[in-house]
């Protein structure tokens, strides 16, 4: 590549090169219409133009600008990759005052979900995971920070070889594969609850927001196997709950093309507000008839309450059964 093209000042970038020259590692996958840039030597100014000229190379248009990856996108990256969580960034608060909340931790504690995370986990999103990966270069295996940003941006704490990033990319395409199953919790309330602050004027959001995602989180802590996910990955679970008994509440579940369950082994300990939050949703939202929450229970018991692996198994679960 010849800087010079790029309308920079080489004076600036004279410690990287000395030919007029820089070298970057562009990988274009084009099974999956992405494209991976190796810029770990560059400064911002620099990526950001070498990202637009490569853009223009592959003739982009004006309309891809690339993608952003949601909180549950980001953690799922981190779950397919059997992460120990390190750290989070939170941003996007409902309160604007807030701007950014961050944690970091030793990967063997687990504090993502103490009390001192809860305002920003209930009142804000997950911007950036950190967390430690068993990485094999081929001769030995060893523990990788991890980091994953909201604009698809990765870093890792020690090098690593190109089937680091075939991996990487992999799990980006599952996460935006299942995208109508992981749309973040926070924003399914976002969907429908101006709908009902009106019709319920002195029902607090904030009480709502946060007695109906413990209520998710409590269903999480009931049903899905700790040894499978890393603590902050809760959210993650949370979210593919909620939109599967968004699905299933959308049929007629008597129908003899879905699975005779039998009925339900036990029930939620939130009950009340599970139910409340999926009549919410097809009352407001989508405005159906509401759901018969005990058949929509016996179904949504029928496919949590399996050994799964990953949020992923869950999906595929309900895809094969419904036929959705």
């Amino acid at each position: 590549m010849d800087l010079s093209e790029l309308g920079l000042d080489l004076d600036d970038y004279q410690r990287f090169v000395q030919t007029n020259e820089y070298t970057i590692e562009v990988r274009a996958y084009t099974d999956a219409d992405l494209i991976a840039i190796s810029n770990s030597k560059g400064s911002n100014k620099l990526q950001k133009a070498i990202y637009q000229s490569v853009k223009r190379w592959g003739n982009a248009s004006a309309n891809n600008d690339g993608f952003h990856l949601r909180e549950t996108e980001l953690l799922l990256i981190q779950n397919l990759l059997d992460g120990e969580n390190s750290g989070l960034d939170y941003g996007g608060f409902l309160d604007k005052n807030l701007k950014t909340a961050k944690y970091r931790g030793d990967r063997h504690e687990t504090l993502s979900r103490s009390e001192v995370l809860t305002p920003a986990r209930e009142r804000g999103k997950i911007t950036q995971v950190r967390f430690y990966h068993r990485y094999n270069d081929g001769t030995n295996t060893r523990p990788v920070q991890v980091r994953v940003y909201r604009d698809a941006h990765i870093s890792t704490s020690k090098p690593t070889r190109p089937d680091f990033v075939d991996d990487v990319k992999d799990h980006i395409v599952t996460a935006l594969d299942n995208r109508d199953y992981l749309e973040p919790y926070d924003e399914l309330v976002n969907e429908f609850i101006d709908a009902r602050s009106r019709d319920q004027l002195y029902d607090g959001e904030a009480a709502y927001r946060s007695s109906k995602m413990q209520a998710f989180s409590s269903l999480v802590d009931q049903y899905i196997a700790d040894d499978t996910y890393d603590e902050s990955e809760s959210q993650l679970y949370e979210a593919v709950i909620a939109n599967i008994g968004i699905e299933l509440a959308q049929l007629d579940l008597d129908d003899s093309q879905y699975p005779a369950v039998s009925q339900a082994t036990d029930r939620p300990q939130r009950e009340n507000d599970l139910k409340e939050f999926f009549e919410d949703y097809c009352d407001y939202e989508l405005h159906s008839t509401l759901p018969d929450f005990d058949q929509l229970w016996d179904h949504l018991e029928h496919v949590i309450n399996r050994r799964h692996q990953t949020p992923v198994d869950i999906i595929e679960t309900v895809e094969q059964d419904y036929a959705l």
